[in-house]
């Protein structure tokens, strides 16, 4: 999450957001960073009022990055990720994407930097989501208790790392009458091959059914900085 006087940056993990944070380092200020990943419901009622913005990503590439990213880290053994590489993509994307109901009941609460750790995966079982789905949810819906994929979404505009997220990045500067920072190059990229090399016809469709309406419902939303 990143404030300012003028705006609010909704980060959703794996688009953008370290990006984000340089490009916009002479204008905006972050939260305590133990709420980086912290959505709507975090934010206080003053800081409502203001624009609001949501970095987000369409969820074939975010798998593609999160998985490659989160390998070494705690969401390895969380999700029951192997500890092959490159051949286990397809069946780790399963375990992430759709849980078994024996993994949703035992794999418990973890942290996902914010303050409280989270039943995620219990989450996304009952709602029937997978792990793009139950982030988004965290970040721009409205309850912060995320277990259903149709509850009510925040007021805010996406900035898609996919499109127009650049050409975003500037708006804001330009919101704040300043120039981007010297370091906003600097990008947190993981080196992992392309969305078609990784997903055939079978992980496409499982991505669809478990994550689909809720990519749906961000298409409708308004985007881009105004």
């Amino acid at each position: 999450m990143i404030v300012s006087e003028r705006a609010n940056v909704l980060c959703v993990p794996r688009c953008g957001s370290t990006n984000a944070r340089n490009a916009l380092a002479y204008c905006m200020h972050t939260l305590d960073a133990r709420r980086f990943h912290d959505g709507w419901s975090a934010l206080s009622p003053h800081r409502r009022t203001r624009p609001t913005f949501a970095l987000v990503r369409e969820p074939l590439s975010w798998y593609a990055s999160f998985l490659t990213y989160a390998r070494s880290g705690q969401w390895h053994d969380y999700f029951g990720w192997s500890d092959e590489h490159e051949r286990s993509f397809a069946d780790d994307l399963r375990r992430t994407v759709e849980p078994s109901e024996q993994r949703a009941r035992t794999a418990g609460r973890i942290w996902t930097q914010v303050q409280t750790p989270r039943d995620v995966l219990a989450a996304m079982h009952e709602a029937q989501i997978g792990a793009w789905s139950w982030f988004v949810l965290h970040v721009l819906a409205l309850d912060e208790r995320v277990v259903d994929a149709q509850q009510p979404l925040a007021p805010v505009r996406l900035l898609w790392l996919d499109e127009t997220r650049e050409a975003d990045l500037r708006a804001l500067c330009a919101m704040h009458c300043v120039v981007p920072h010297p370091s906003r190059q600097f990008r947190n990229e993981t080196q992992h091959a392309s969305v078609d090399e990784l997903f055939d016809d079978e992980l496409r469709a499982l991505v669809e059914r478990r994550d689909g309406a809720v990519l749906r419902r961000l298409r409708a939303m308004p985007r881009g900085v105004q």
